[in-house]
């Protein structure tokens, strides 16, 4: 176990930017996730303590992480609390030394809230962009920028923090 464990590890010192793809999966990181943590953030190897608090060996490389939610978990909304997915990953990584990062969220994903922007009640229109509602007319569509049209509202489909 510890094998593998180095060799994850060796790949991460080795980069110079870390890029992390993360679904959001009941307010937090997916398991697979937390278990590559766990394998990587290890004291003494990439988590190194001295006087002032821990630090890590990937100080002044760049974070990269992308996410996808089924909700909106922006500051200052009233879903905001509930997102424990980017609050831990900040904390755990900067264990590691990334403090550079940068997150970019695709929010909303969830089927029931296109049925419920839709206007379809029982969700047969409500996967994917580009589908009609029950009138025909075209209720949700991106555009090159990340804006969605919904019902005759733009609204940011990604935001990036």
């Amino acid at each position: 176990m510890l094998a593998f464990s180095n060799t994850l590890e060796e790949e991460l010192l080795a980069a110079d930017t870390m890029v992390i793809g993360a679904p959001m999966h009941n307010f937090a990181i997916s398991a697979l996730l937390k278990a590559w943590i766990d394998q990587v953030v290890r004291g003494g190897r990439t988590v190194l303590f001295n006087p002032n608090g821990p630090q890590g060996p990937l100080a002044g490389k760049k974070e990269l992480v992308i996410t996808s939610r089924g909700g909106s978990y922006r500051a200052g909304t009233p879903t905001a609390q509930y997102d424990y997915q980017e609050p831990y990953l900040r904390h755990i990584m900067a264990f590691v030394g990334l403090t550079d990062a940068t997150f970019i969220h695709a929010e909303n994903q969830k089927p029931g809230a296109w049925r419920i922007l839709a206007g379809s009640s029982d969700g047969s229109n409500s996967r994917g962009c580009g589908r009609a509602n029950r009138s025909g007319r075209l209720a949700v569509t991106a555009n090159q920028n990340g804006w969605r049209q919904i019902a005759g509202k733009q609204e940011p489909r990604f935001h990036r923090k």
